[in-house]
C-alpha cells in the first residue's frame, strides 16, 4: 500500500483531499495558482489537512505519479515540480526524459527513476488509490475534491475552496 503523505496537522478540524492526474491542466493550475494559498491560509494555520491522491487518466500521468512517489519525502516538491513543467514534459516527444528532467532538482538518479517506473507493485498501488476513488466517492473526473466529505468537481476559484473550508471549520 502506498504511504499518503499529507501536508498539515493531523488534529486540523477540516481535510482537503484532492484527486488529480498529474497530464491534467486543470489540476496543474490548481496546484500553481490556488494551492499556494490554501496551504498559507489554511493548512500551515492547523485549520486544514490537505492528501494529494492519485487519479492517473492515461498511462503518462501513471508514469509521473510513479515517480513522484518515489522522491519519498520529497512528495510535494515532486508533484510541485512535475504540474510547473507540465507542459514541456507531456508536449515532449520522450515524455519519460521530459519528466526526469522536470524532476532533477531533487537529484534522484536516473536509474532509480527507471526502478520506480518499473515497479510493478507501485503502479498496482496507484491503481488501488484510483479504483477506490471511484468506488467509495463516485470520483470520474479531475481534478475532484472532498472537503470534509463534500465534493466539488473541477477547476473552481479560491474562494469556494476558502468558503466551504470556513463554513467546514464553524461547523466543527
Amino acid at each position: 500500500m502506498l504511504a499518503e503523505r499529507p501536508l498539515g496537522s493531523t488534529t486540523a478540524p477540516v481535510t482537503l483531499i484532492e484527486y488529480s492526474s498529474l497530464t491534467c491542466p486543470h489540476c496543474a493550475s490548481f496546484h500553481i495558482q490556488t494551492l499556494p494559498a490554501i496551504r498559507a491560509n489554511y493548512v500551515d494555520t492547523g485549520k486544514a489537512r490537505f492528501i494529494h491522491r492519485d487519479f492517473p487518466l492515461d498511462s503518462t500521468a501513471q508514469d509521473a505519479a510513479l515517480l513522484a512517489h518515489c522522491a519519498g519525502t520529497r512528495y510535494h516538491e515532486a508533484l510541485d515540480l512535475l504540474y510547473q513543467r507540465q507542459s514541456s514534459w507531456t508536449s515532449s516527444s520522450d515524455f519519460r526524459g521530459g519528466m526526469k528532467q522536470a524532476l532533477s532538482p531533487l537529484g534522484m538518479p536516473s536509474t532509480q527513476m527507471d526502478s520506480c517506473l518499473a515497479s510493478n507493485d507501485l503502479k498496482n498501488g496507484i491503481l488501488r488509490i484510483r479504483q477506490e476513488g471511484q468506488s467509495q466517492h463516485g470520483i470520474s473526473s479531475t481534478p475532484t475534491f472532498l472537503i470534509n466529505g463534500q465534493k466539488i468537481v473541477g477547476a473552481v476559484p479560491y474562494g469556494t475552496f476558502a468558503a466551504a473550508i470556513d463554513a467546514a471549520v464553524a461547523g466543527k
